[in-house]
């Protein structure tokens, strides 16, 4: 895992462009630092890249990649199929490099599997190419500022080249869910999309999305067929992830996905993994008791890592690489949890993230899929399901029914039928998948750890967006696949509870930093509801930002984050 930057830019801004830029990517890269100007058929342009070893010795994965005249290459990322692309290669890294060496065609990566964020340069016809992987999992920001192109893993140095005044606020929506990590939080400051492939020629720019998903139907498959294809397409995934690991962490809660991961692991490849699970001090959220009853159910050692007491430095430090607000302040727990995963000497942690989205994982996806069979009249679903949303989200009975016949009024009005499969695609899309991503790819990289998700391989995403909600809430359940292939394993449903989410105690820091900016008057305690400490955390955050990118001189501030670490 690393980070990149660079500019076409050869004059003095390009030149106080890139300092900013090594300071700013450093947490991406700690173990090599390389930048070099390298000659266009008109001009120059500056490529660097900060590099975290992971796998592959150091010359074969040093960057930039250099072919004289023909191509330049910085690359962030991982490649989990590369060793079966026909491209010559013995990492990932020159496999990528080489598949561009006789034609420019981005459309040509739709074989490869896997996260990153690359930047190609043709000096023959001036050209760079910015390139995202399909669900934006790496960050690539982009700025053209004078017809100069500049680009980096961090907005940090680019926003020293704006006007920090016009710093859009992040938006909460009263669903869940964060919009502004797929826009930007400046006017000027774009991020490549998801997919896509920002072109810059000469001054200008173009964009293409180079990303082709495949058309699936599973509007006619059987609820076992789908259960049975879906474990197949996760056994794989996790297997590409692990290949390259003699020993491997996993993020294990008491949660369905963690779970399934984890026994996967055990059950289907030969990897050494070791669980581990951050033990927060509020009592009401720590599921270590519940995870080790997992575990040992699986055969695997779990390791708690108690949460310590945090202080305000943490948020600072945070906030220094996450730059625009998360969902909560519970990111002070994933710092600490990481960097001690990092000091056993572990590089690789598998994670859980993805179903939620795009399996309807959350409330407002069940809700959403109550609220059509209310208008499509399949009363006996509606009640089988509503039983089950209250279980699973801990939900009164007469506020959830509430909540689902306004919501079934409101699109009477509208005049639609709410489908929770539907939804599932605008959180993975545009509001709680992009802030997951954002926030647990920049925390893991502070600590020189890289985070892999294998639900978040494309052939599994594909697969679960394309489940219609018979299949998708099958027997009123949300995630019903994943709850079915753990039934089949032997897990049952008393072995996991109400949802509670990875989270810390964040309590004590939150009232503490209220009091200091005479942000919140009242008290808050662990006694105060998470739904407060939410909404009360992320306006703080927005804060927070605004102030320190305001008031604090670009080079000082990055310069301050590297000292503190």
């Amino acid at each position: 895992m690393c980070g990149l930057f660079g500019t076409t830019d050869a004059g003095l801004p390009g030149a106080k462009f890139i300092e900013a830029a090594k300071l700013a990517n450093q947490y991406r890269g700690p173990d090599e630092t390389t930048v070099r100007t390298l000659p266009l058929s008109k001009g120059s342009i500056i490529l660097g890249h900060t590099r975290l070893i992971i796998t592959g010795n150091n010359q074969r994965g040093a960057q930039p990649c250099v072919s004289p005249g023909n191509r330049y290459m910085v690359y962030n990322g991982e490649i989990f199929n590369f060793e079966n692309v026909k491209v010559d290669g013995l990492s990932d890294t020159e496999v990528l490099f080489n598949k561009f060496a006789t034609d420019v065609d981005v459309k040509s990566i739709n074989d490869l599997n896997g996260f990153f964020a690359i930047a190609l340069v043709c000096p023959n016809t001036n050209r760079v190419f910015l390139i995202r992987d399909r669900f934006g999992e790496k960050p690539l920001y982009y700025l053209l500022k004078d017809n100069k192109l500049y680009f980096s893993s961090s907005i940090l140095p680019l926003a020293g080249l704006c006007e920090l005044s016009d710093m859009k606020e992040a938006s909460e929506l009263s669903g869940g869910g964060i919009l502004i990590d797929e826009q930007s939080p400046y006017g000027n400051i774009k991020q490549v999309k998801p997919g896509c492939c920002v072109i810059y020629q000469e001054g200008n720019l173009s964009e293409v999305n180079w990303y082709q998903p495949q058309n699936i139907d599973l509007s006619n498959i059987s609820f076992r067929d789908a259960v049975n294809q879906y474990e197949n397409l996760l056994i794989d995934a996790v297997r590409i992830r692990v290949k390259d690991q003699n020993k491997i962490a996993i993020a294990l809660s008491a949660g369905l996905d963690s779970t399934l991961v984890a026994d996967t692991i055990h059950k289907f490849t030969d990897v050494k993994a070791e669980a581990y699970i951050l033990a927060t001090s509020d009592k009401r959220f720590n599921e270590y008791n519940a995870a080790l009853n997992i575990a040992c159910k699986i055969g695997i050692s779990l390791h708690p890592i108690l949460e310590r007491e945090h202080a305000i430095q943490d948020v600072y430090r945070c906030l220094n690489v996450l730059e625009v607000p998360s969902f909560n302040f519970s990111f002070i727990g994933y710092d600490y949890f990481y960097s001690e995963i990092a000091s056993k000497g572990v590089r690789v942690i598998l994670e859980g993230h993805g179903p939620d989205e795009y399996m309807g994982g959350y409330g407002a996806m069940h809700r959403d899929y109550l609220a059509g069979q209310i208008l499509t009249l399949h009363f006996r679903n509606f009640y089988q399901g509503l039983i089950k949303h209250c279980l699973k989200f801990n939900v009164k009975k007469h506020r959830a029914i509430a909540s689902v016949l306004k919501h079934s009024i409101k699109s009477l009005i509208n005049g639609t039928i709410p489908s929770g499969s539907a939804t599932n695609k605008k959180f993975f899309k545009e509001l709680s998948m992009p802030v997951v991503l954002r926030t647990f790819d920049r925390l893991s990289m502070l600590n020189g750890i890289e985070t892999r998700s294998p639900f978040m391989d494309y052939r599994l995403v594909e697969f679960g967006l394309a489940l219609p909600d018979r299949i998708c809430f099958h027997g009123g359940e949300s995630k019903a696949v994943i709850k079915q292939i753990l039934k089949n394993r032997g897990f049952q449903d008393s072995d996991f509870g109400v949802k509670v989410g990875f989270t810390a105690n964040y309590s004590k820091v939150l009232s503490s930093l209220a009091r200091d900016m005479n942000f919140y008057n009242k008290n808050i305690s662990e006694e105060s509801s998470r739904f407060k400490l939410h909404k009360i955390s992320y306006k703080i955050a927005n804060e927070i930002c605004k102030q320190r990118l305001h008031e604090t001189n670009l080079q000082q501030e990055i310069g301050s984050f590297k000292l503190s670490n």
